[in-house]
């Protein structure tokens, strides 16, 4: 993936492939809390695009041992303040070269932010996605 020149204006897409959607929401039962707020926000970020939203850079090394380098994440429900969205969407950042040339951002996890002790966060399933294991394996 190339640079984008200095000087000219970037656009923004999502990417939301299947096959991750499946795995990262779909393992919520339909009728889930979690399935639905990642539904409805997938909704309103395909209708309205990114442009606006609160994506925040992950840490490139977390303290649990996460390396997400590259990384963004944007807490679910999209209305909530963090401090209230129990959910987020990490997304790695790339740049497609089009044309026309763009930054795209490739949903990489799904899933709570801060879960009760055995369960997985998003961020060490995106971990996992980028690097092929869990951080503590």
């Amino acid at each position: 993936m190339a640079d984008i020149p200095a000087g000219r204006p970037a656009t923004a897409a999502l990417a939301f492939d299947a096959d991750v959607w499946e795995q990262e929401v779909e393992r919520f039962g339909d009728r889930s809390r979690p399935r639905a707020a990642a539904e409805r926000a997938r909704r309103e970020l395909e209708r309205s695009g990114p442009g606006g939203r609160d994506f925040q850079r992950c840490a490139a090394e977390g303290d649990d041992g996460t390396r997400l380098t590259a990384c963004v994440k944007l807490y679910v429900p999209l209305d909530r303040p963090s401090s209230e969205a129990p959910y987020g969407f990490v997304f790695q950042v790339g740049v497609d070269d089009g044309p026309p040339r763009r930054i795209e951002l490739s949903l990489l996890a799904f899933g709570e932010r801060h879960p009760a002790p055995g369960t997985r966060s998003v961020y060490e399933r995106a971990h996992k996605r980028l690097h092929g294991r869990y951080p503590d394996q």
